[in-house]
């Protein structure tokens, strides 16, 4: 059982963004917690345990998870910039 402490501590250990990690707590019920201060705090056990329970449930990616990813750059739109073609 070992305390993460801090927004980019516990995105590190999920090898995921802040931003990432922040939807995941609004819309998928991380297991985070805000203390005193506003500084974000959680444990590797309950974090090992959500992604144990994501993935049997079959949700294993930001996609199925509710957060939103960026769009998808066209060649064509390269191609007006001088991009490869």
């Amino acid at each position: 059982m070992a305390k993460l402490s801090g927004i980019k501590e516990i995105s590190k250990y999920v090898c995921k963004s802040e931003s990432t990690l922040m939807g995941w707590i609004f819309r998928c019920q991380f297991p985070a917690a805000r203390i005193a201060g506003g500084v974000w705090e959680s444990d590797t056990e309950e974090v090992d345990a959500w992604r144990r329970r994501m993935v049997k449930d079959g949700i294993q990616s930001e996609a199925h998870m509710g957060v939103p990813t960026a769009p998808k750059r066209k060649m064509a739109t390269a191609r007006k910039r001088g991009g490869r073609q």
